[in-house]
């Protein structure tokens, strides 16, 4: 009866006092409490833990480096980067096909051109190109 006494005339002495505070203390103790209070479910996360990995009466406790439960959790482990991987060497392929088929297309349209290969490597081809481009936007009035 004493303790309850004596924690009541501490906490009514604390509230009468809190209001004549300064705003810089008051937030110091808001953090400390904040903190307080974080420190305390830790460690009552902690003792649950502890309390929950104690073995019943006829339950077996896993160990490290036991059984196949550690080797199909080790598998799980592993499956994102594997999955990783094979994205990556899918993007690899899918952007390699692009370029093939694009080389490919470039090919076929210069062996159905009217115009010969040799054509494309002559350096007056380009001028002649170009020259030709000046003259149809120039009758089709594109600048």
């Amino acid at each position: 009866m004493n303790d309850q006494k004596l924690t009541r005339f501490i906490s009514s002495h604390l509230t009468e006092k809190a209001g004549q505070l300064s705003y810089k203390n008051s937030h110091r103790l808001a953090l400390a409490r904040k903190e307080a209070v974080k420190a305390a479910s830790l460690a009552a996360v902690g003792e649950l833990a502890k309390n929950s990995a104690t073995p019943t009466k006829n339950s077996t406790l896993a160990l490290p480096g036991s059984s196949s439960a550690n080797r199909f959790g080790f598998l799980l482990n592993w499956i994102p980067a594997l999955l990783l991987v094979a994205g990556l060497i899918g993007i690899a392929n899918t952007l390699a096909e692009a370029e093939a088929d694009g080389i490919a297309s470039e090919d076929v349209m210069l062996l159905i051109d009217d115009l010969p290969p040799g054509a494309y490597a002559d350096n007056g081809f380009g001028v002649f190109i170009k020259n030709t481009r000046e003259t149809s936007d120039v009758i089709s009035g594109n600048p």
